[in-house]
């Protein structure tokens, strides 16, 4: 083995090292295309992998699926992920009742596993299979009724992701309409709060609560100026750290959209964009 195919080989196995510490972390490989656990973009080497595993030679081929029976499903990662939620939490709290509404479980989990019964007979068989071992099979998703909300408890849920969400990530501005936070829909919730926010419509107890969790959650200008800033203070502050080393290389990618920023400074920024940029 020579040149390309050394090369490939090698970068292949440093992905399947990336890959067994998430499974033995995780429990699967249904890994999100964003995430770069480690530093690795592990969620885009796995879309690679699906998208020319049939050109792969049959050791590389043969290697997630001995891994993880799943990594290459004919069905959606976030089904995937949403499977092994629901199954973490049989495994936690006991059967799922379908025929109660599922009361166990969190909302948002109650609520897929309801609209898993009412697909049911479109499923794939697989995905039907996966079901029945978490107790869903025909006679139970026939049986089964909707997920009841508690607001208030739901309200509390929906708070818990945002700071969970920030504690990781340090800032909600990252937040789209598409994100999920552990099989959650963040996202949508938090466009919905910011909607209403923007509507002036936001109820205060929600904004006190929501402002707690990070200032700028909802900032009056284009939340791409704002992870744009994310973005440009984080590069920055790691500069900062190798300011004593050799001097690092500017991200190409930032300095031109850094040097955009500045020239307008004192006749287009806001004062609360100001007051950020000083930070």
């Amino acid at each position: 083995m020579r040149g390309h195919s050394l090369q490939a080989e090698q970068a292949f196995q440093v992905g399947l090292t990336q890959a067994h510490a998430y499974h033995q972390r995780h429990g699967h490989l249904a890994v999100p295309k964003e995430d770069v656990p480690n530093g690795y973009p592990l969620g885009q080497w796995i879309v690679n992998l699906r998208t020319s595993h049939t050109r792969m030679p049959a050791h590389q081929a043969a290697a997630p699926h001995a891994l993880y029976p799943w990594w290459n499903a004919p069905w959606s990662t976030l089904w995937q992920r949403t499977w092994h939620q629901a199954r973490d939490h049989t495994e936690a709290h006991g059967p799922l009742e379908p025929a109660r509404g599922f009361p166990t479980t969190s909302y948002s989990l109650g609520e897929w596993l309801y609209l898993q019964c009412t697909r049911y007979p479109g499923l794939h068989p697989e995905q039907q299979s996966l079901l029945t071992q978490i107790g869903i099979d025909t006679a139970a998703a026939t049986a089964a009724r909707p997920r009841r909300r508690n607001m208030r408890a739901g309200a509390e849920e929906d708070l818990a992701h945002a700071r969970s969400y920030t504690a990781e990530h340090g800032h909600l501005a990252q937040v789209s309409a598409t994100t999920e936070h552990h099989g959650y829909p963040l996202g949508r919730w938090l466009a919905g709060q910011r909607s209403q926010q923007q509507r002036k419509v936001l109820s205060p107890k929600r904004q006190q609560a929501l402002n707690a969790i990070d200032p700028w959650w909802c900032p009056p200008w284009n939340l791409k100026w704002q992870r744009n800033y994310y973005r440009a203070r984080d590069a920055a502050d790691s500069r900062g750290r190798t300011a004593r080393g050799s001097a690092p290389r500017r991200s190409p990618r930032l300095g031109p959209r850094s040097r955009s920023r500045c020239s307008p400074w004192s006749c287009s920024a806001s004062p609360h964009r100001l007051e950020t940029r000083s930070r």
